[in-house]
């Protein structure tokens, strides 16, 4: 899957998963270690995802170098602006549709969305365990 991307293309999609992670745990305005953990977990397993594209990046952000410089990056990029945020989030979107089939894209979207939710009800707060900030 990696292969069907340019370097700097893979980079940023490298991001995606920690610029969503960053943007569900921190909703509620604070980063609570249940929901750091749950994202560590997620990635460590990494191979038990069936998206392919999911599971490739995950498999490269659980290399320390790997997600060391995507999570630097990705701070960078939130604690810019909303705008930056969005620019990012929209940019790995026109990368994706550029390079998956609809089916693909889809996929993948609802498997991270999966990711975000473990995130979400990791902290225990809310209804299901998802504060009401963390889905909006």
């Amino acid at each position: 899957m990696k292969d069907r991307f340019k370097p700097k293309d893979w980079e940023r999609l490298l991001r995606l998963p920690i610029v969503m992670f960053q943007f569900v745990a921190l909703a509620d305005k604070q980063l609570q270690p249940e929901e750091a953990s749950a994202f560590a977990s997620e990635i460590q397993d990494a191979l038990r995802y069936k998206d392919p594209l999911h599971r490739a990046l995950f498999t490269d952000l659980a290399d320390t170098a790997n997600f060391k410089k995507a999570f630097e990056e990705s701070m960078r990029i939130t604690n810019t602006s909303v705008g930056a945020i969005e620019a990012e989030f929209k940019s790995a979107r026109k990368i994706l549709k550029k390079k998956l089939s609809g089916d693909e894209y889809n996929r993948f979207f609802a498997s991270l969305t999966g990711t975000g939710m473990t995130v979400a009800r990791s902290s225990g707060s809310g209804v299901d365990g998802v504060a009401p900030e963390e889905v909006a």
